[in-house]
């Protein structure tokens, strides 16, 4: 994370924004294919392109908050489910 002029700042809970992308879009993964969906079917579910649930499974791109809740419904699932576990 940077925060002023080329100055890294390591956030407090040692989880990095990269991890934490990885890791939701590792749970998003888990979830779907555990209920048997293709990528193809979430996205019909969401109305979203095929491709969107594939970069965001894959941490290469950040859903807005209203995407995360309608993946949470879509997948039966409470949202914070879908979050990783940050610790201080």
């Amino acid at each position: 994370m940077r925060h002023g002029k080329g100055v890294r700042v390591r956030p407090p809970f040692g989880l990095q924004p990269d991890d934490f992308l990885i890791e939701f879009g590792r749970r998003i993964r888990e979830a779907r294919t555990a209920r048997g969906l293709t990528q193809e079917e979430l996205a019909r579910k969401l109305k979203i392109d095929p491709a969107q649930i594939s970069l965001i499974e894959g941490a290469q791109r950040e859903p807005r908050l209203r995407t995360v809740f309608r993946i949470a419904v879509a997948l039966s699932i409470e949202p914070r489910d879908l979050m990783p576990v940050v610790r201080r």
